[in-house]
């Protein structure tokens, strides 16, 4: 890494190379790229990346996000170690030859090809873009036609990177370049990123010089993490049981509840929606209210069972991490309930299944298999139509928050039914065959191809115990006639018994909003479980189970 390369990106020693990111205009990120120097004689070199985000800005909710990511490189920027860091949570990564062992988040090891992968790219470090094109400017790639090929942190995997002049487009101070992955990108004569924009986004990364000091928090070893805590509630007549269940991979973390009296009790098994969840309920800073309602389950006689998913509490991510998809969530189901079906305190004729969301797409596709052995299901806000049409809708409905325009909406629709018809092809994913920017999501294809060949409707129609459905009016992820009311006339078609609940003023939470519901409501820890979905939930269930 010459010193020419350096002075151009980093012109006085100590001071970061900065840049600030909109969203629709609108500041919501700042990430510093800083060079630390030289590793002694080794010929190896430091550098740190630095983010904050603010979720606010982004028309979401919760505290400032914060990232550290330090690299070790060689003189052409190949990686050699890489550390990232957010809010309590690491990953690193060791490049070995054609090799790259990373250290998960929980612990656990992977090992993933390197691929072509020359640089190292991670979401919002436009720092990162920026060293990589400042050196193919110094090797006088940037003349014409440029490829190159990075490897992508958040996906684990490398993937092509291409760049040709745009001279049909206008931008001051530099030259334009359109990118493989729809950027704009505007870059000066000494080769330093001004501009880089993804319009279908509308996403605009600046460089700021002068460039803003350092962040309080740089110097800190480690990041601080937002933890919510459950109590259990005041009064109870339950106990809890903390377990560890075996699980197909990795044992799930759980808890039981048990409530006074006599057993055996009839049971209830949660089954939450996407992402990491712990057991509680508790994603990040957004308490989705698993425990509320388990809780107040167990108080009215039921066993309740609610557990960590992949990633979260005491449920490890899992050896087979890279390959994980709806069905490796509907087979960790399976060993719960298993689980649940076999203690002693659990009638196993008696036992129904609780689906939040995509927990609804699991609950159905168990409850299909399982036939009459399930002897009531309860399906909140869950999708009854293909995910492609929901995500659509939620594209729609966010692009609308935030003030995106028509034309920005539609190119966002676009891009992702192009990623879903190359799902639907069902054909091997290899780079430079699949566009560079939809290549990069790659790794998520698997969950989209389950979910697409599990449609609630589909699944409904074939479950053998009566149904409730119960849907939030406000709820914006999961639409009352499009997918609720879909449910309904899904099951009455196949003679299944169905009963529906819509429930005035609750979002997908089941949590009542004043007003349009947001994602920014989620953070508000002072909004509770309604007590009237309680209340339809415990009363259908004893109709049935009693």
């Amino acid at each position: 890494m010459g010193v020419q390369f350096l002075s151009k990106l980093f012109p006085i020693a100590g001071q970061p190379l900065v840049y600030t990111t909109l969203l629709n205009g609108s500041k919501f990120a700042t990430q510093w790229t800083v060079y630390v120097g030289p590793l002694g004689d080794t010929g190896l070199h430091e550098l740190e990346f630095l983010l904050e985000v603010d979720p606010v800005a982004m028309g979401q909710g919760g505290s400032l996000i914060t990232q550290r990511c330090r690299l070790v490189c060689d003189e052409s920027l190949r990686p050699v170690r890489y550390r990232t860091q957010t809010a309590g949570l690491g990953m690193s990564l060791e490049f070995k030859g054609e090799t790259v062992d990373v250290t998960m988040p929980d612990g656990s090891k992977q090992t993933v090809p390197l691929g072509d992968g020359q640089f190292i790219m991670e979401s919002n470090m436009t720092g990162q873009q920026a060293l990589m094109l400042a050196l193919g400017h110094a090797q006088g790639k940037l003349a014409g036609e440029a490829k190159f090929s990075a490897f992508v942190v958040n996906a684990l995997m490398s993937v092509p990177y291409q760049m040709a002049p745009a001279p049909d487009l206008v931008g001051a101070g530099g030259k334009m370049y359109r990118s493989s992955h729809e950027e704009e990108l505007l870059i000066n004569d000494d080769g330093v990123l001004l501009v880089a924009r993804t319009p279908s986004q509308a996403i605009e990364a600046r460089r700021e010089d002068p460039p803003p000091p350092l962040p309080a928090w740089h110097d800190k070893e480690v990041l601080p993490l937002v933890r919510l805590t459950y109590s259990p509630p005041a009064g109870k007549t339950f106990q809890l049981e903390d377990v560890a269940i075996p699980g197909p991979v990795t044992p799930l973390g759980a808890t039981v509840t048990v409530p006074a009296g006599k057993g055996p009790f009839p049971a209830v098994l949660f089954l939450s929606g996407t992402g990491a969840h712990d057991r509680n309920g508790f994603a990040g800073e957004v308490d989705l209210g698993t425990h509320e309602i388990m809780d107040h389950l167990s108080e009215k006689g039921f066993v309740g069972l609610r557990y960590d998913t992949r990633g979260a509490g005491k449920t490890l991510i899992g050896k087979d991490v890279l390959e994980q998809g709806l069905e490796t969530v509907i087979t960790d189901a399976r060993a719960v309930l298993t689980y649940l079906r076999g203690r002693a305190d659990v009638d196993p004729n008696r036992i129904a299944l609780i689906g939040h969301s995509q927990g609804g797409t699991v609950a159905l596709a168990i409850a299909k298999d399982e036939g009459k052995k399930i002897a009531a299901l309860v399906l909140m806000a869950s999708p009854g139509r293909a995910i492609d049409d929901i995500v659509v809708d939620q594209i729609v409905d966010q692009g609308r928050k935030v003030g995106l325009s028509s034309n920005t909406v539609d190119s966002q629709i676009k891009q992702f039914k192009d990623y879903v018809e190359l799902v639907r092809a069902d054909k091997p994913w290899v780079a430079g065959q699949i566009p560079d920017h939809l290549f990069v999501g790659a790794r998520g294809r698997r969950w989209f191809q389950e979910h697409l060949a599990r449609r609630g409707d589909a699944l409904v129609a074939a479950v053998q115990c009566p149904v409730l459905v119960a849907q939030g009016s406000q709820d914006f992820q999961v639409s009352p006639s499009k997918d609720a009311e879909h449910l309904v006339a899904a099951a009455k078609a196949a003679g299944v018994e169905v009963t529906y609940a819509l429930l005035p003023d609750l979002d997908h939470t089941f949590k009542k909003v004043q007003g349009e519901s947001t994602i920014a409501q989620y953070y508000d820890g002072s909004r509770h479980v309604d007590p009237s979905f309680l209340g339809t939930v415990t009363d259908w269930l004893r109709q049935r189970m009693s």
